[in-house]
């Protein structure tokens, strides 16, 4: 991998080291042209390698290709360095921003990697090479040193800004496949892109109707054109194909840029290879953040309407099951206050529930959490729990709690906690045959002469109910010597329900093929 990224350094640096021109007023000196490869090169690798692979290829392919191309040793050691260190400083900073995930997609993340990729980075490099060519004597003067510093400068930044972009782009959507699709327009346009570089770039001896540098204006329209219509595999290549063509063409002293000077007609190619790189990327991540702030708006959207339709929904069926429950209450209470109290601790019960939801919205619930909430405050000390995690599905929540403050009522008005030392145990373990199924145990120890009531009460119809439809599972009671023992089996995982069951609504009559009326167990 090494040679790999070395050989394509050194191809790259080598193509920006022919294109080297000389200070007017240091002709003896040779300053790097206004377009580096090595630096789009080294930051597109180091960003989708190991930075500690690539560092050391960067330095190796620029010590070569500065040691082909100078006979100073100083000059090549430290080029080679500064390269190396230009690259780990931009991919240093730009992870420290976070902007690996979101390169091209978020307009931020785009004008942070163009900060930093193009003119932190090469500010190191150039600042060092130009101390370097100072401290040696190469360079004499304010000026001499400004110019030489800018040549790099510039050079490091269209070269990063040029190459970087479409290696980004190809190696971040090489699985792209909806392009395909339209493979006849991308051939269209990729004729059409090289036919204007060859136009732009091209021989200028050919006859054109019209001024030949009116053609520039040309070539940003066809890489938005790829921007929005084809996508960032087409404009990585129409990208290329004018940083070569304008290149090549500009050291022929061709295309639009042939009346200037040499050093202009680089540095005039180079600002506009930049403008031509930059513009597509901030739009096209424009156009993707637009794209992705759409989908999250109609996601909320759809959110609260599955919010809202939920909400309607429970609320409904809360009122219908406290009118169940006022109904199933009425038919056993004795008078108005034994009414009044065991429609209240049930709603309470309900209501308890809902707030330890509403907490937690759509997350499973524990148990023993659950069980520590609807316990008796003044019996705390008395209630021992214990037992494996268990979260409980929210669509079972509320026939958990039920079934345990029945279990609470009853024990408070006629078992364990109506003697000073009696106790329960409330402990619960997995069914091993069943994976979402439990087995929840109450036990009371210490209650003189337990009797078991005469029928099934009101609180025990209740229980039964939830245990079988709404739990899916069984309740067993047993009144032995030392109190109740009860068992509950139970499934905790998802399961929708609307309706109370143990309750048959013979009050009111439904109205004709509605499926509101709850069957007895």
């Amino acid at each position: 991998m090494v040679q790999a990224i070395a050989a394509v350094a050194v191809a790259a640096a080598l193509f920006g080291l022919h294109q080297v021109v000389f200070m007017l007023n240091a002709p003896s000196m040779a300053v790097p042209s206004a377009l580096w490869p090595l630096s789009g090169v080294a930051f597109a690798a180091a960003w989708l390698l190991r930075l500690r692979v690539v560092a050391p290829a960067v330095w190796l392919s620029s010590y070569l290709a500065f040691g082909l191309s100078m006979d100073a040793w100083v000059e090549t050691l430290v080029g080679a360095s500064v390269n190396a260190l230009e690259c780990v400083v931009a991919v240093l900073v730009l992870r420290q921003v976070h902007v690996k995930q979101h390169l091209f997609t978020e307009v931020r993340s785009t004008l942070l990697w163009l900060l930093i990729a193009t003119l932190l980075a090469p500010s190191v490099s150039a600042f060092l090479l130009t101390f370097t060519e100072i401290a040696t004597g190469e360079l004499r003067g304010l000026g001499p040193a400004l110019i030489f510093w800018l040549s790099l400068l510039v050079s490091n930044m269209v070269g990063a800004a040029t190459f970087a972009p479409p290696i980004l782009l190809a190696a971040q959507h090489r699985k792209l496949r909806h392009q395909w699709r339209r493979a006849a327009e991308c051939v269209v346009l990729g004729a059409v892109t090289i036919g204007l570089a060859w136009l732009i770039f091209g021989d200028r001896d050919v006859v054109l109707p019209f001024p030949k540098h009116s053609l520039v204006l040309l070539a940003l329209p066809s890489a938005l054109y790829a921007t929005f219509r084809l996508g960032p595999l087409t404009l990585a290549f129409v990208i290329l194909v004018y940083v070569f063509g304008a290149y090549v063409g500009t050291g022929f002293s061709n295309g639009p840029f042939a009346a200037y000077s040499e050093r202009q007609q680089l540095f005039a190619a180079g600002v506009f290879l930049a403008v031509l790189s930059a513009t597509p990327l901030l739009v096209m991540a424009l156009l993707v953040e637009r794209r992705k702030n759409a989908e999250a708006l109609s996601q909320a959207l759809n959110r609260e309407r599955l919010y809202r339709s939920e909400l309607d929904h429970r609320v409904r069926n809360n009122f219908g099951n406290i009118l169940a429950l006022i109904d199933l209450s009425a038919q056993s209470a004795k008078d108005l206050q034994h009414f009044a109290d065991a429609i209240g601790d049930r709603v309470r019960t309900m209501n308890a529930a809902h707030n330890l939801l509403a907490q937690h919205p759509h997350q499973p619930i524990e148990l023993a959490d659950l069980v520590v909430k609807l316990a008796p405050d003044e019996a705390s000390h008395r209630i021992r729990v214990s037992g494996e995690t268990c979260r409980v599905h929210p669509s079972r929540v509320r026939a958990i709690a039920m079934v345990l403050a029945e279990l609470f009522t009853n024990a408070r008005r006629h078992g364990a906690l109506t003697h000073t030392g009696a106790s329960i145990e409330v402990s619960w373990s997995r069914v091993q045959d069943e994976p979402a199924g439990w087995r929840l145990s109450w036990r009371e120890r210490g209650c003189p002469s337990p009797t078991e009531p005469p029928g099934e009460g009101t609180g025990r119809k209740l229980v039964n109910g939830f245990a079988r439809s709404e739990l899916q599972g069984d309740a067993e009671w047993d009144f032995g010597d030392d109190g109740l023992n009860f068992t509950l089996t139970f499934r905790a995982d998802a399961r929708p329900t609307t309706q109370i069951p143990g309750y048959a609504n013979t009050r009111r009559t439904p109205a004709p093929g509605s499926t509101t009326r709850i069957v007895s167990p």
